[in-house]
């Protein structure tokens, strides 16, 4: 799969510091995806500041695993809206 220059980790790192610079009064963390460039950028981010809490979304993961159970089970459970199994 071909990546789009704007999701790049550095294109991602760049508009995350911004971010950050507006919000560092506030907020000391960053939660993102569990997608490679995101886990590179979370790695960069916290060279550069060792005071930033950087992790990746455990919900996220959890439902990557999920998602890879199903498949490799050849299993399928319809979700009704709100995420209610059928």
């Amino acid at each position: 799969m071909t990546q789009s220059p704007w999701q790049s980790y550095e294109n991602c790192k760049t508009l995350t510091e911004k971010s950050i610079k507006i919000a560092k009064d506030k907020f000391d963390c960053v939660v993102t995806d569990s997608a490679r460039n995101m886990d590179k950028m979370r790695d960069a981010l916290k060279e550069d500041d060792f005071s930033l809490i950087v992790h990746g979304c455990s919900a996220h993961m959890l439902n990557l695993q999920c998602q890879d159970i199903l498949i490799l089970s050849n299993h399928s459970f319809p979700l009704r809206p709100g995420g209610r199994v059928n």
